[in-house]
């Protein structure tokens, strides 16, 4: 049997979701389960509170290609920050910034990588706005009255206050954990959100889902660095499906 490879990460949320995909790969290859810790003493721009990283193990915990996770005060094995940061790959997604860092072929386009998420059927349109990565153009408004009463808001109860400040009432669904939130967004048609954490879930799970989507963030254009080429993905509502089809 092979031995366990180990990784570790810090943070955010969404970029150690996105990062989770060569372990499901190398444990498609050959069997090889992956251990992996969080950091809590990286960097402060992207460390988490230990609540959040306990709430987002509990997804991770579920995935058939880990076999061990926890939490620490450093780095341990593949550090997975300092591999995808430094230096920056432009015009890549996260996923296959770390893929060709470790000269991994890219991961499937259509495969998912998160499972063993029972559907929470609680709404048909699920959708999350954080603080980061807004779009101007992107059509909320239309989103609202395109879907109206099928949808349900996700996240923290200040994204969406935010979220009504800007754009008219909308459902809100507290979910406790990460695994909590994946079941609900599996058990949608829909996901529609921004550069986040609960995107990266959408993502991992390969839900059909409509991404406000910055093209470019300062000189570099880094933050394209969430786009999928996939049938059921769109960026910025260009298109907005049908959802009973």
């Amino acid at each position: 049997m092979n031995e366990n490879k180990v990784w570790s990460h810090g943070g955010s949320a969404g970029d150690i979701l996105y990062h989770l995909t060569p372990m499901k790969d190398i444990w498609r290859g050959d069997g090889t389960k992956s251990e992996l810790y969080i950091n809590r003493n990286c960097n402060e721009k992207w460390r988490m509170p230990v609540d959040k990283t306990r709430s987002l193990l509990t997804l991770i915990d579920a995935q058939p290609y880990i076999a061990k996770t926890g939490i620490r005060d450093d780095y341990i094995g593949i550090d997975l920050d300092n591999l995808f940061r430094h230096p920056w790959l432009n015009g890549m997604n996260l996923s296959d910034i770390v893929h060709t860092r470790l000269k991994m072929e890219h991961t499937s386009r259509e495969d998912p990588w998160l499972f063993n998420v029972e559907p929470n059927r609680i709404a048909r349109v699920v959708i999350h706005r954080s603080p980061r990565y807004h779009v101007k153009e992107f059509p909320w408004q239309e989103v609202l009255q395109k879907y109206g009463a099928d949808i349900i808001f996700v996240g923290h109860w200040s994204e969406h206050a935010a979220f009504v400040q800007a754009f008219g009432p909308v459902a809100f669904y507290h979910t406790k954990t990460y695994m909590d939130l994946a079941r609900v967004i599996q058990g949608a048609v829909l996901f529609v959100g921004n550069q986040s954490s609960p995107a990266a879930v959408a993502q991992g799970l390969r839900q059909n889902m409509v991404q406000e989507t910055v093209e470019r963030w300062g000189p570099d254009g880094w933050a394209w660095n969430c786009h999928w080429s996939r049938k059921g993905f769109w960026d910025n509502g260009r298109t907005l499906p049908e959802i009973d089809t």
